[in-house]
């Protein structure tokens, strides 16, 4: 068998791709002009032979697609994390189709970041759902679903590399299906019109201190790590990227407005009051280039009384 990958992120990408190669089934991957630095410098360092690389750019990657699946004679091709829509004269030129890897649990949190939406959402777990592509955004027939726990206090970054670990298990899992001669595919409790996600906006990173519980703010901020820089918030009309928080309890010394401090020091840092009488440490951030401990904040002169907004 013959697979070829599309692929714009290192860190979920290329271990999946590693062991297409390590299973010898590896016919090249796809990655985009825009990530090449990245990209190929994960290539490199996982042993990927120059000939295997196919970059793509926006103008003429879909010609540039079918020839490569055309001259190569392209059995399957694994879609991790593609940002574009596969024309439908693309997903039937490979005898076996497309495949996209999509990470959460379909048929909830189809469409784009999936990643990002469940961690704002506090989900207690997510996981992979591997399917055969068609002309609808995450639909087809699936031929793999697995779950994973979140762990309280993953962020992002972290998250995407415990399925990074996780993806190699999945790659041999849908490669053994998909050399069988009938592979089983898997069906899925039907959700109610399940609203497909849009990437983060603006006002989805931002932080609304009079309305957002303790725990969400937390999950915003990890939500945020590292992918979109944190969440957005402002101090002394001062953009700021808080990137982790800490639920703590008060006591009665801590009274305040949502968004204010209400204590800050050289051993804890800042302690910002939230609604329902809770409260969150403010550990990590970035302000003004450069990122910043909770305890050094204090210093530059995020003392009690004054407010996030």
């Amino acid at each position: 068998m013959k697979i070829f990958a599309l692929c714009n992120s290192n860190q979920l990408g290329l271990s999946a791709v590693a062991k297409l190669k390590t299973l010898g089934v590896l016919s090249g991957v796809g990655y985009l002009d825009k990530y090449a630095n990245a990209m190929e410098q994960g290539f490199e360092a996982i042993d990927i032979g120059k000939d295997l690389w196919y970059m793509l750019d926006q103008e003429s990657w879909r010609n540039s697609l079918q020839k490569i699946i055309t001259e190569l004679q392209v059995d399957c091709v694994f879609v991790l994390t593609f940002p574009w829509k596969i024309p439908s004269e693309l997903l039937t030129l490979p005898s076996k189709g497309f495949f996209n890897f999509h990470y959460a649990l379909l048929p909830k949190y189809k469409g784009a970041d999936p990643i990002f939406w469940q961690i704002k959402n506090d989900e207690q777990e997510g996981g992979l759902t591997v399917h055969l592509m068609t002309e609808e955004f995450d639909e087809g027939p699936v031929i793999l679903q697995e779950k994973i726990p979140f762990p309280g206090g993953f962020n992002y970054g972290i998250y995407c590399g415990q399925l990074s670990q996780s993806n190699e298990t999945w790659v041999s899992k849908v490669v053994t299906k998909l050399m069988s001669d009938k592979p089983d595919f898997i069906t899925l409790e039907p959700e109610k019109d399940p609203a497909p996600l849009t990437k983060p906006m603006a006002n989805d990173l931002r932080i609304d201190w009079s309305n957002q519980t303790a725990l969400e703010i937390e999950a915003l901020t990890n939500a945020a790590n590292p992918r979109y820089g944190g969440a957005d918030t402002s101090f002394s009309g001062q953009l700021i990227n808080i990137l982790e928080v800490t639920p703590i309890d008060g006591n009665d010394t801590m009274k305040g407005d949502p968004g204010e401090i209400v204590h800050s020091d050289l051993t804890y840092g800042p302690i910002v009051a939230c609604i329902n009488n809770e409260f969150l440490r403010v550990t990590v951030a970035h302000v003004a280039g450069a990122y910043i401990s909770g305890v050094k904040l204090t210093t530059l002169g995020f003392f009690k009384g004054t407010k996030f907004m």
